[in-house]
């Protein structure tokens, strides 16, 4: 962590040098035709911001752009559209919030299938509202991204996930909206270490939600593997809810991960559960699963539902 920061910090004192692919910008800083961001949660940083990534994405097809500690706000959806990376100096002191709590999508994810852009050590933040309908983050389809030690909150659904092959490690995504969900899937990706919680005194709907893909036609296996999360927290609904709209696609693997509600399989090819924690009595398949080395934490649980079970090594669960 030490070498990263000296590494963030040098290569700041040297990103006002205009056209340098190897060097990050610092978009406070006016330079290459753009305006400063002021970031004083207040003004509207989202032409600053937007032309300090286009003008990366434009000149070298990517880049580090370096948000200072400051609180940046936005009218509009900010777009990355390639291999650029926004990083902040922590999610406690960095944050892009959608202006005056408006119900704006802030960011978007637009690169191609190559790209991998992302964001790291952020916050964003959005509308607030039991009713929004915009979600906060959205990563077009078949996008991949790269998220790191991020925090997402607000909006319909925390992270609108229609990319593929994106790994999001160690950061906070949740919701605002009662009829949303913290993760709202209809791509394939990595979740490490991610917490999928309402924020204390919010309810949504369900804290991951997968569909079927974002465009047809589509082929491919929907393959999303979560290691080490937690879908903890109050639902209106379930936990995890998996519908592939019976195209036999969604291949949904579970290690080492935490839930607090129901779980309900209503279509997907094969759902994997692997040393994890059951908080509901509620487990009901009607598609395939695996669940091998699980424990139930309140009360004893009996799987329900159609699907095929396979079923070894489990704590108070009987399949």
């Amino acid at each position: 962590m030490l070498i990263r920061s000296l590494t963030v910090f040098a290569a700041l004192l040297l990103s006002t040098v205009a056209g340098n692919a190897g060097l990050p910008v610092d978009v406070t800083v006016a330079q290459n035709g753009c305006a400063g961001a002021v970031a004083n949660d207040g003004a509207d940083d989202y032409a600053a911001i937007q032309c300090h990534i286009n003008y990366m994405n434009t000149n070298f097809g990517g880049g580090v752009l370096v948000f200072p500690s400051g609180a940046y706000e936005t009218s509009q959806t900010l777009v990355v559209p390639g291999a650029e990376m926004l990083t902040g100096m922590g999610a406690a002191v960095t944050s892009i919030s959608s202006l005056g709590g408006a119900d704006v999508k802030v960011l978007r994810f637009d690169g191609p299938s190559n790209s991998f852009g992302g964001m790291d050590s952020i916050r964003i933040v959005c509308s607030q509202s039991t009713v929004a309908k915009q979600p906060c983050v959205h990563v077009s389809h078949n996008v991949p991204v790269t998220f790191r030690d991020c925090h997402i909150w607000g909006g319909q659904h925390g992270l609108q996930q229609d990319g593929v092959d994106g790994m999001i490690i160690n950061c906070i995504i949740a919701a605002a909206a009662l009829d949303g969900a913290n993760l709202f899937s209809r791509g394939a990706n990595w979740y490490v270490r991610t917490k999928f919680n309402p924020y204390a005194g919010q309810t949504v709907r369900y804290a991951y939600a997968q569909n079927d893909w974002a465009q047809t036609p589509n082929n491919g296996l929907q393959e999303n593997h979560f290691v080490q999360c937690d879908f903890s927290g109050t639902f209106t609904h379930d936990a995890v809810a998996i519908y592939d709209n019976n195209t036999n696609r969604a291949i949904t693997t579970f290690e080492g991960s935490v839930f607090s509600a129901p779980v309900t399989i209503t279509a997907a090819r094969a759902t994997l559960f692997n040393g994890v924690e059951f908080g509901s009595t509620t487990l009901k398949s009607d598609a395939p699963i695996s669940l091998v080395g699980n424990y139930a934490v309140n009360a004893p649980i009996a799987v329900t539902g159609t699907g095929t079970r396979e079923c070894a090594g489990n704590l108070y669960i009987t399949c």
